[in-house]
This record gives C-alpha cells, structure tokens and sequence, in this order.
C-alpha cells in the first residue's frame, strides 16, 4: 500500500473538481454535526494567493466536469486522513485551513475530525466555518457575501464664487452610423456542397464574463475583461460531415452529411483550412476565443444569456440531458441572436488562440483589441460543450484548454472569415 498522503498537502486531481452546490434540500454535511459561522468585514493576516495549475481535459469520449471520487487512507501514526474539495460561488477565492490556502478547484487531504476554514476574497465579507470532515462529508460548498455599499455624507463645500461667462453655443455632433448587422450572410459553395456564413459587426464586450442565472456555476473561468473586435463572418453552422469529405476525400458523403464533424484534431483542422482555402481562393480560417465568445454570445445584439441564444440549454443546445448520446443534424435548435446555430452543445469547437495562463500572463487593466492569445502553449482553446457535456460546462463564458493532437467524439469545428 503506498503511503498516505502528508497531512494538508494539495491534491491535484486530473479532472476538475466541481464548484456546483448540492442539491436543493440536501446537505454535505452531516445533520447531527455543528457548525460555527462567522463573518468579519477586515482581517489583520496579509496572505498570498497560490496559482492554479494548468488540467488538461481527457482526449476520448469523456463528459467534461465529472466528479472525482473522494479517498480516504491512514497516515502512519494510524491518524485517518480524509481527501477534501471544495466549492465556493466565488471564483477567486482563497481557501484557509491551518495557514494553508487552497484556490476554489484544489483539493487537499485533512485529519479525519474538524477543522477552522477560513475564506478570503476581494470584494466579499471574510468568512469563518468549522468544518466536521469524515469518510461521508468530504466536498464543502461556501457562500461568501459581498461587501455592502456604504454611502458616506460629503461634507459640505460653499460654492464658488465664479464670473459669469456667455456659454458656447453647443456642438452638434454627426449622427452615429446605422448599426449594419443585419447585413445578408454569404453563401460558398464546394463541389456541390453549400454552407453560409454569418456577419458579426464589430464591438466591445466582457470576455468571460459570469452571467446571472440562477444557481448556475461554470466552474473556474478566467478574469473578466473588455474585448474590442473588429467586423468579421463566421459560419452559421458547424462544418458538416458532407462539407468535411467533399474538401478531404473528394467524395460524396451518404450517410448523415449533416451531422456535425467530429473525432478530428486541431492540426487536422489545418489541413481542412489549405485546401478549402485553395479550392475557394478565400481566407478561412479558426475563430479567435474572443470571436468565438463575441459570436456566441449574440454581438451587437447581446442579451446576456448563459448559452448561444437562451438561458434554457435544451432550446439551444444538443448536451447530456437531451442528446441520447447521438449526434443530430446541424441547425435543429433555436438559433442566437445573430442567427447562429449550435454554439451550445453539439460538438466542442477549436479555436485558433493557444491557451493563456490567465493569472499570470493577461494585463487586463485596459481594453484588449483583437486578441489572438500567446504565441507559444501547451494547449489550444476549445469552445461551446458537446452531446455528453453537463450544463454548467456549456456557458458561452467558459473556455476549455485541450492539447491539439487530441481528437474525440466531441470535438469539432466551424469557419471564421474576414
């Protein structure tokens, strides 16, 4: 048997914990156990945030976001150890226990009994639970509350005693242009195959900005920050089976040629890029992260839902809950804003940007103007969900880092064009 872990050391699980709270009704908690909560509005104790570490999703058929089994073991001194995670409604949030901090999606491995959390977090009232930790009650979910807004009286000021001065007369400014959104989409046809593409006229938006809708959590997504993009198409659809094999294989495709394409790579997207490129004399290409989000997200025409269209998943979206673990035809479900399918669900989608290390490599003090991500990574982006994602996985605010070479069942893509 190998040995237990050391006692408060961080755990890091392959797949990403849960931030979801427990049913409504239940408790993770043992109802016979007490619990102490405090709250505090400043702290005297100056600590330092630890960094995430980069996960990597799994590569074949696997539905993102799914739990891990909690263990349990006996430390040498035959002191029961118990593996812990946590939740929290705070992203950012630090995790206190014992002078040891934990982000949100880290798990540790405690004493069997109970132990002082403490919950640090900007813009949120400090937070203090005891916590009973057994074989049974191993994953905690907090709620922080945020700081109340204090409004403080100004003292009163006399007015100055100023000449009067004739007033300018007023500049007229010109009218703004007409929003051209509604632009007709753009038609291309490849040996015989005919697929749209969608305008999306530029603007500025907040890229990974949380919605509001009710006990929805998508897990840890990157800072918040304002995005300005250029005008720009993408396709209205994901790229079929049939679009896919009249470009690679130069063939007719018979059996469900609308069925997203699936099971491919980021590199093999590449290759699909050349020659469509070169039998159209366009310059398709993958959609930035920014695009894709600025897309699903509706443009100009927002309305801030969770997913591409809506805040119910099953009117736009094929997922987990709805899909039957089978592909469907592309442009089944209600479409965004825009007009664009399937930007929920269906397949996850590429996009070109290698993947950030949010907490250490983006200055988001100032708007970011087309930004196309790294130079170099480990990982590319990838988008939307899939058929065997869970809901909060499918948040048009939540990317995902997934290796280029990898291909599954989940993984497609759809066109951008400038």
């Amino acid at each position: 048997m190998p040995p237990a872990p050391a006692f408060g050391q961080i755990v890091r699980p392959k797949k990403e914990q849960p931030t979801t709270p427990p049913p409504s009704g239940q408790s993770n908690r043992n109802s016979s156990q007490s619990t102490t909560r405090t709250r505090s509005t400043t702290r005297t104790t100056t600590r330092t945030r630890t960094t995430r570490t980069t996960r990597t999703r799994q590569t074949t058929n696997r539905t993102r976001g799914s739990y891990n089994r909690s263990r349990s073991s006996v430390r040498e001194d035959n002191t029961p150890v118990i593996e812990v995670s946590f939740g929290c409604n705070v992203n950012d949030a630090i995790i206190i226990i014992e002078d040891e901090e934990y982000n949100v999606d880290d798990s540790c491995v405690l004493k069997e009994g109970p132990h002082l959390v403490e919950i640090e977090a900007e813009g949120y009232e400090d937070y203090s639970e005891t916590i009973e930790v057994d074989e049974d009650n191993n994953y905690f979910y907090f709620e922080l509350e945020e700081i109340p807004y204090e409004y403080v009286e100004p003292d009163e000021v006399p007015e100055p005693t100023m000449p009067y001065v004739e007033p300018e007369e007023p500049v007229v400014a010109p009218p703004a242009p007409a929003a051209n959104q509604d632009m007709p989409e753009e038609w291309v046809t490849v040996k015989g195959i005919t697929f749209s593409m969608v305008y999306v006229q530029g603007g500025t938006y907040t890229r990974y900005r949380l919605p509001e809708v009710g006990d929805l959590h998508p897990g840890s997504v990157p800072p918040a920050h304002q995005v300005t993009l250029s005008s720009y198409y993408i396709g209205k659809n994901e790229v079929t089976r049939g679009l896919w094999y009249a470009v690679m294989n130069d063939s007719v495709l018979k059996d469900h040629p609308k069925d997203p394409m699936s099971n491919i790579s980021w590199d093999d997207c590449q290759s699909f890029l050349v020659k469509l490129n070169a039998l159209t004399g366009k310059n398709f290409r993958l959609p930035t992260d920014a695009e894709w989000e600025f897309a699903a997200r509706g443009g100009v025409k927002s309305r801030g839902y969770a997913f591409a269209g809506s805040n119910n998943i099953d009117e736009v979206a094929w997922h987990n809950g709805n899909s039957e673990m089978e592909f469907h035809e592309v442009g089944l479900k209600k479409p965004n804003e825009l007009g664009i399918f399937d930007m929920t669900g269906s397949v996850w989608e590429w996009c070109s940007d290698w993947s950030w290390n949010w907490r250490e490599d983006v200055d988001t003090s100032a708007p970011l103007v087309n930004p196309t991500g790294p130079e170099t990574g480990k990982n590319r982006v990838a988008r939307g969900g899939g058929l065997l994602t869970e809901d909060e996985n499918c948040c048009v605010c939540r990317p995902d880092p997934t290796s280029p070479d990898t291909s599954s069942d989940e993984l497609g893509f759809r066109l951008v064009l400038k």
